[in-house]
C-alpha cells in the first residue's frame, strides 16, 4: 500500500479516535530486508490527536503484540485477521524517509514508536522536529541495538523499553530545530525521561542541530549522555523540567562555542548548569558566541558550576538571574565576562544591578534579597 503514495508530498492526520497504526505491512521481500523507502517524495509529516495510535507503522505480527499488550480492541475484521495470520518477521536495518524535511507528532497519549523491535530510521533531509504530549515516550532516540537470535526461541536481546526512534549515526544529519513540548496538561508527555541513551556512541548524532527546546518533561533526568556534542547550537532553551539536577556535562558544555541563548527557567531540582567531574579542572570553558543567559525560578541552583572550573563569556551582553536563593556565587572558578554591564534581578527590566564582575555582582544581589 506504501508504494501507492510515491507520489505524496504531504501527509497529515488528525483526531481520528480509532486509529492504532498508520501502516500495516503484511510482509517485506528479501531485496527490502537491508533498507526500505518510505514515501519517496514526502515532505511533511503530521500526526495529531490520535488518542489510540500506538506506531506508525508495524508488520502484521508485531501488530497483533501491540493490541495485546496495550489491551486495546481491534475496530474492525480486517485488523483482527492481519494480526492473526502469525507471518515471520523480516530483519529490517534502515527504514529511509529521504525527503520528509519537517516532523510533528502531537497528542499521541499512548504512542510508543515509530517501527516496533529493531527497525532503524533515517531521515536524511529533516530539519524541524516537534513532539509533543506522548505520555508513553520514555526515551527518544537511543542507538541501534545488538542483536542475538539462538536458533530455537528466536530471540532478541534488547532493551525492555523500545525508544521512539531506533538510530544511527545518518539518522538526523540535517536535523535543525529539535522541541519537545508539553502545555498545561502535567501528564500528558511525563514519561520521558532520557533524550538519548547514557551509553549511546553517537557523539555527533545531531551535528547541525542549531536549537533544542524542552519544555515540561517533569520526569527528564538526564538531557544528553556526556559525551554528546552540540558544535553548532545556537539556542538552547530548558523550562519546567522538574527531575533535572544538572544540564550538561565538562565535555558537552567545550562543544557549544556557537551557542548564542541559554534560558533555564522553573526546574525544581537544578544545583548547577555544568558538571563536572573533579575539581580544578586545567582547560576552562569559553562560551564564545553566547549573548543572553537567563537562569530564572531555580530554587536549587546553587552555582553555574560548582567546581572550580574558568568560564568566559567574551560576547555576553544579558545576563538574568531571578528566583535562585541558593546562588551566593556564579562560579567556583574564575568568571570573565567583557562585555556584560549588569545583571536583571527582578521582573522589572529596569531594575539592574552590577559590582565590577559577575561573581561580586551575584554576591551583592544574594545579600541584597536573600540576606539570611
Amino acid at each position: 500500500m506504501v508504494k501507492s503514495f510515491e507520489q505524496l508530498e504531504v501527509l497529515k492526520i488528525e483526531e481520528c479516535k480509532e486509529m492504532q497504526v498508520v501502516i500495516l505491512i503484511e510482509e517485506l521481500v528479501e531485496k527490502e530486508k537491508t533498507s526500505q523507502t518510505m514515501f519517496p517524495k514526502l515532505d511533511r509529516l503530521e500526526l495529531r490527536y490520535l488518542p489510540q495510535l500506538v506506531r506508525f507503522c508495524s508488520n502484521c505480527n508485531s501488530f497483533g503484540e501491540v493490541y495485546e499488550a496495550q489491551g486495546l480492541s481491534g475496530s474492525g475484521s480486517q485488523v483482527v485477521a492481519a494480526a492473526q495470520s502469525k507471518l515471520v518477521e523480516r530483519e529490517v536495518t534502515q527504514l529511509v524517509f529521504p525527503r520528509v524535511t519537517y516532523l510533528k507528532l502531537s497528542r499521541l497519549p499512548n504512542f510508543k514508536g515509530f517501527f516496533p523491535k529493531i527497525h532503524i530510521t533515517k531521515w536524511p533531509l529533516l530539519k524541524r522536529m516537534i513532539v509533543e504530549q506522548c505520555d508513553k515516550v520514555k526515551t527518544f532516540a537511543s542507538e541501534f541495538p545488538s542483536i542475538e537470535i539462538t536458533d530455537g526461541d528466536n530471540q532478541l536481546e534488547r532493551q525492555t523499553q523500545d525508544p521512539m526512534f531506533w538510530i544511527g549515526k545518518d539518522s538526523f544529519s540535517c536535523l535543525e530545530e529539535l522541541k519537545f513540548q508539553q502545555n498545561d496538561n502535567m501528564k500528558r508527555i511525563n514519561g520521558l525521561m532520557h533524550l538519548w541513551k547514557q551509553e549511546s556512541d553517537l557523539k555527533l548524532i545531531f551535528y547541525n542541530l542549531r536549537s533544542l527546546e524542552v519544555l515540561e518533561c517533569i520526569k527528564l533526568v538526564n538531557l544528553v549522555p556526556s559525551v554528546v556534542s552540540f558544535v553548532n547550537l545556537q539556542t538552547l532553551e530548558i523550562s519546567k523540567c522538574h527531575g533535572l539536577e544538572n544540564l550538561v556535562s565538562y565535555s558537552t558544555a567545550k562543544s557549544l562555542e556557537q551557542l548564542e541563548r541559554m534560558s533555564i527557567t522553573d526546574c525544581d531540582l537544578v544545583e548547577e548548569i555544568v558538571k563536572c567531574l573533579e575539581d580544578n579542572v586545567k582547560d576552562g570553558i569559553v562560551f564564545s558566541q553566547l549573548k543572553s543567559l537567563q537562569l530564572r525560578g531555580l530554587p536549587k541552583l546553587s552555582s553555574f558550576c560548582t567546581m572550580r572550573c574558568d568560564f568566559e563569556f567574551p560576547s555576553l551582553k544579558e545576563a538574568i538571574v531571578i528566583g535562585c536563593p541558593q546562588m551566593k556565587y556564579f562560579s567556583m572558578g574564575k568568571t570573565i565576562t567583557k562585555e556584560l554591564r549588569n545583571v536583571q534581578w527582578t521582573d522589572d527590566e529596569e531594575k539592574r544591578h552590577w559590582a565590577s564582575d559577575l561573581d561580586s555582582t551575584i554576591q551583592d544581589l544574594s545579600l541584597k534579597r536573600y540576606p539570611h
